[in-house]
């Protein structure tokens, strides 16, 4: 099973791209990881901050496939400490 991780934007600072990196070099040790990066569109600017969600948005589901098991991570969803959001996805895994 591989993890596709789509983002919004890529990460600033060369510190938090730093932590990023040692995470996505852990977890492409037990499946495959592939990043991908939504980019804002310089079209995007004349928008309105709806607009560019659903521009996202469709952007975000371009990549999907009708199969994939989709997980969204968004502050106001289910907090899970580290473990517990391992343990969570490493039995996504498993049932395949």
């Amino acid at each position: 099973m591989a993890i596709k991780l789509i983002r919004i934007h890529a990460t600033d600072g060369d510190f938090i791209k730093q932590g990023e990196q040692i995470y996505l070099q852990r977890i492409q040790r037990f499946t495959n990881l592939e990043v991908i990066t939504v980019n804002h569109q310089k079209k995007w600017n004349k928008l309105s901050p709806q607009q560019v969600k659903t521009e996202e948005g469709e952007k975000i589901i371009s990549y999907l496939q009708p199969n994939d098991f989709v997980i969204l991570l968004d502050e106001k969803g289910k907090q899970y400490s580290s473990r517990q959001f391992a343990k969570y996805i490493d039995e996504k895994m498993a049932y395949g």
